[in-house]
């Protein structure tokens, strides 16, 4: 994540009292990702310009819907709205 983005993310999160529901994990390893996508609510996907990214689809596959950005390409055309993801 960007500097500035990470810092306007964390100010959000502390105005609104939310440090005990988000989490910024950082990079993980590949063998480690399923146990965070099943303990996740959500997956949020902010990028625009990616087409169809793996932790889209890995997310998905884990059972966690992915919140991801109108006008992104194939990101959008793989999330049904409100069906696996939104």
């Amino acid at each position: 994540l960007g500097t500035r983005f990470l810092e306007s993310m964390e100010a959000y999160i502390q105005e609104h009292q939310l440090e005990n529901a988000v989490t910024f994990a950082g990079a993980i390893n590949y063998e480690d990702l399923p146990q965070y996508y099943h303990r996740s609510d959500i997956l949020l996907f902010p990028s625009p310009y990616e087409g169809l990214p793996s932790v889209v689809l890995e997310s998905m596959a884990c059972g966690t819907p992915p919140v991801v950005m109108r006008g992104s390409g194939g990101t959008e055309e793989a999330v049904v709205d409100g069906i696996c993801g939104w």
